[in-house]
């Protein structure tokens, strides 16, 4: 068992966790992470968080990939959307970082939770 796949498996074994998911934005590294997440015997599958304001082609080799790999996805969109977000509190400045991250992935996050 690799190290990566260890550390998975301790926190399985310490947490009991009823499902165990790959976050999968699309990028390089959670590409990696979820490929390392699916051999352990505990994957569920990815998750991927739909905020509106990403590249299509993003979410399509998100889809892509997981059928490819036979990964079961959960795709999770906002409530409203960016634009409802922006035109209510404006662009967000440095110090709006936090909130509009809450507002954008948190929410879904929260989602997945209760599902």
């Amino acid at each position: 068992m690799t190290e990566e796949l260890a550390i998975i498996d301790r926190a399985v074994t310490e947490y009991n966790p009823s499902h165990l998911f790959g976050l999968f934005s699309g990028g390089h590294d959670s590409l990696s992470a979820c490929h390392i997440a699916s051999q352990h015997p505990a994957f569920s599958g990815c998750v991927h968080i739909n905020t509106g304001i990403g590249v299509e082609e993003t979410r399509q080799f998100v889809r892509a990939t997981c059928e490819e790999h036979g990964w079961a996805l959960r795709e999770y969109h906002l409530p409203v959307s960016y634009e409802e977000l922006v035109v209510k509190w404006g662009f967000p400045g440095p110090g709006g970082h936090g909130m509009m991250s809450a507002r954008l992935k948190e929410r879904c996050l929260r989602q997945l939770l209760r599902d």
